[in-house]
């Protein structure tokens, strides 16, 4: 970079990179725009406080006693008037989440004020915006800001596969498990599951989508993918529950296709179809699950 560029190329940094010069800083900027920039990426990013900040997973809890709130309230039918019920509960998850969503909102706002690190600041609201959720859905709201502190900060100037993993699961998916629905007793209330289900833990039912389970599959191949680093050939090995194949029928092609389409290139692939899945949900402790597609690679480097 030649000297009689560094004015264009300072105010270019601050601004196209960063948020923005303070007075008297492009001056400074000037001496060495490039290295203004990299300094800021070293080092990770600084940890949101606030005493409105809290882990997303409390939120989410909050929510499902609403939402459980809201079952028992359509199931008791108070005074006969049960639309009146659900509309009282319903309010209540707006009244929840929005006070979350401005206390994240202005931790956001005071970092992006205050740092003197607005490369780093402008990074972490450009892969917010990639790995984009609307807040137009209510159920979204408590949860948007939370995502960018909690999977994207942290993992900003790391490595990419890291950002996307943090971004693809929550936290507390290291304590999920996916269970295949057998029965249901209306007696006495009660769900049988194809596999242990812990002491207190909470249920969320799945409904089967020819393209969700397709992109299930891309997915999972694709997170394998992104931490297989191979200079040669490549051997996937792909275990589909039978389940899926019974809901896939004679897509069942597309979703080998599409977990072959998100393996490195040269990738041979073989597999099986199992009456249950040993797999940790992308890390953690591995577990048994139902109704999963497992991809494990192996390759030389």
């Amino acid at each position: 970079m030649i000297p009689t560029q560094n004015p264009l190329a300072a105010a270019i940094a601050a601004n196209r990179f960063g948020l923005g010069a303070r007075p008297g800083e492009l001056p400074v900027i000037e001496k060495g725009p490039e290295a203004w920039l990299s300094r800021q990426l070293t080092g990770r990013a600084p940890v949101l406080t606030g005493e409105g900040l809290k882990p997303s997973s409390e939120t989410l809890k909050q929510a499902i006693a609403l939402r459980d709130e809201m079952a028992e309230a359509r199931r008791d039918r108070k005074d006969g008037d049960e639309d009146a019920a659900k509309i009282r509960t319903a309010l209540k998850l707006p009244a929840l989440y929005r006070p979350v969503y401005i206390d994240e909102a202005y931790a956001r706002f005071s970092q992006a004020i205050s740092t003197d690190r607005p490369f780093l600041e402008r990074l972490t609201q450009f892969w917010s915006n990639h790995f984009a959720v609307s807040i137009d859905k209510i159920v979204v709201l408590g949860i948007a800001g939370a995502m960018e502190r909690e999977a994207i900060r942290p993992h900003v100037t790391g490595h990419f596969p890291d950002l996307l993993l943090a971004v693809k699961k929550h936290p507390e998916d290291e304590n999920a498990l996916v269970r295949t629905l057998l029965g249901v007793n209306r007696d006495d209330r009660s769900l049988t599951f194809a596999g242990n289900i812990p002491t207190g833990w909470s249920a969320q039912l799945m409904r089967a989508n020819f393209d969700r389970l397709v992109a299930g599959a891309a997915d999972a191949a694709a997170e394998t993918s992104a931490l297989t680093r191979a200079d040669g050939d490549c051997l996937g090995i792909a275990i589909s529950c039978v389940g899926r194949r019974l809901v896939l029928k004679d897509r069942v092609e597309e979703e080998l296709e599409a977990a072959l389409g998100g393996l490195p290139d040269g990738t041979h692939l073989v597999g099986f179809y199992s009456y249950g899945e040993l797999s940790p949900l992308a890390s953690g402790r591995c577990e048994l699950h139902n109704q999963t597609m497992t991809v494990t690679t192996l390759s030389e480097r």
